[in-house]
């Protein structure tokens, strides 16, 4: 079996979610007859491409939907990987094109790949029969640290300094974490500090884009000693060699709580201890691991200092390790899983992309690319070589078709008469009755303010997709929006 995971850009694969999960998975899957490779969605060909699955991972875009209706009509079977929650927040308008994504790319999906079973639940809100497997993030690493441990103890004893360690993305643009959540739960760095009578250390590793000028203050009034430091992988592997333990606050809205156990399990696989608070993500360890600060000094206080995680329990973090964070464990349930999907065999059909308020070029260079139709709607500015081009006429209830010259079989009689347009030269149109279009004329809503688009732009965008499903016939019509403004949810076309 031949798997291909579909990333946006050739720079992702340097990325933590491709390199832990698919990076470390790699190897045990080739051992189970499993080949597993990441292609870029920009270079990708469905039609050469010697796949048997597809997974499509943070392609948040509709050539995501392209490439998967094409990929279906091949009999290969579809995937998504949803690692990130940006779907369940239904109130939140921004997020309004991740749901649209999703909601659009449901109906063409075999399976989903998910890493927490809160995404996993996601996931089924938008196709409750879909088949979905949970895959845990592997360890680079076994958890052989006896050796690290009673090094870092040493250490402690002789010096005195409590070094704590954070890594992670300090941002995200849609959400207040990272180094937000650093400072909300800041007090159990107080309480560590003045409980176990040590000197506390924050080395703290983030992106450069999480460094800016209110971050930057927020760390500022972090209440122990901080370092701060850009991420690398040769940072972040100093940080927890040299790291006691590391802290990790998670806050309980819906994109913290679908995160994985991958940062505990990197930090446990490098000897640290870990200090969790916050929303209880990595409960799974929590005979392990510490969810006070209390607890935490009265134990590293004590004559001997016996930690949760020490040398005595290793068996016991070899069996957790076994059921959440080993590769060949995961290689071998995702294995099974893959084996277990039923064959699809849906068959070639048309396939045309209905453009909104924005055009990506990229959508409408892979979809004619395949073979298939770019057709710009009555918002669509025509700057590109589209196919098809939908306006409003000058009458009500009517929507103006234009078709490119080059595609004089689409010219269905029964929807003419067909005439050259002077306006568009090179293309001919002809009028579909559609019941509640405005007579507002064919280039009104390409010119009219955002307020106006906004409030027209569902009654309009379905509009244009029954006038183009009558013209064009048995078609699947994909919808591609690349504005970001809070549009409303438009209806999935179903298989």
């Amino acid at each position: 079996m031949n798997v291909a995971v579909l990333i946006p850009s050739d720079s992702y694969r340097h990325n933590a979610g491709a390199r832990i999960r698919y990076g470390r998975v790699a190897k045990p899957l080739r051992k189970l007859g499993i080949s597993l490779v990441l292609e870029d969605i920009a270079t990708f060909d469905a039609a050469t491409s010697e796949c048997n699955v597809l997974l499509l991972s943070k392609c948040y875009d509709a050539r995501a939907l392209v490439v998967a209706a094409q990929a279906r009509a091949l009999g290969k079977l579809v995937g998504v990987d949803l690692f990130d929650d940006y779907f369940s927040q239904q109130s939140d308008a921004r997020l309004a094109r991740f749901r649209q994504w999703l909601t659009s790319l449901a109906s063409l999906l075999d399976f989903a790949l998910c890493s927490t079973p809160a995404m996993a639940d996601i996931a089924r809100r938008y196709h409750p029969d879909l088949r979905v497997h949970v895959m845990n993030d592997p360890s680079g690493l076994k958890p052989d640290i006896g050796p690290v441990l009673d090094r870092k103890m040493d250490a402690l004893k002789q010096t005195g300094l409590l070094t704590v360690g954070w890594f992670g993305m300090g941002d995200n643009p849609h959400f207040e974490v990272g180094v937000s959540d650093l400072l909300a739960y800041s007090d159990m760095l107080t309480a560590l500090a003045q409980r176990s009578g040590l000197a506390v250390q924050l080395r703290l590793l983030t992106n450069a884009r999480a460094l800016d000028a209110g971050r930057l203050k927020l760390i500022s009034q972090l209440p122990v000693e901080t370092t701060v430091g850009e991420w690398s992988l040769e940072a972040e592997a100093a940080l927890l060699r040299e790291s006691f333990a590391i802290f990790l606050p998670v806050n309980a809205q819906p994109f913290s709580i679908a995160k994985s156990l991958n940062r505990a399990v990197t930090a446990i696989s490098a000897g640290c201890q870990i200090l969790s608070a916050g929303y209880p993500l990595y409960e799974a360890f929590e005979p392990l691991i510490y969810r006070d600060a209390c607890s935490f000094s009265d134990d590293v206080s004590t004559p001997g200092g016996r930690m949760r995680l020490n040398t005595r329990n290793l068996t016991r973090l070899e069996t957790l390790f076994e059921e959440y964070a080993d590769a060949d464990t995961e290689a071998s349930r995702l294995t099974g899983f893959l084996e277990a999907l039923p064959q699809q065999s849906v068959g070639p059909q048309r396939l045309a992309v209905l453009h909104g308020i924005g055009a990506a070029p990229a959508v409408h260079t892979l979809v004619q690319a395949g073979g298939g139709l770019s057709v710009a709607s009555p918002f669509t500015p025509t700057s590109l070589n589209f196919d098809i081009i939908l306006g409003v006429g000058e009458q009500a209830g009517a929507v103006e078709v234009l078709v490119a010259n080059r595609h004089d079989a689409l010219m269905n009689p029964e929807v003419g008469p067909w005439v050259d347009c002077s306006r568009n030269p090179g293309f001919r149109k002809a009028s579909i009755g559609i019941d509640g279009v405005l007579a507002i004329g064919p280039d009104w809503y390409r010119s009219a303010e955002t307020p106006l688009q906004l409030a027209t732009y569902g009654s309009t965008m379905e509009a244009a997709e029954r006038a183009l499903s009558a013209m064009l016939g048995p078609t699947i019509i994909l919808k591609s929006e690349a504005s970001r403004l809070p549009l409303p949810l438009l209806p999935a076309t179903a298989r």
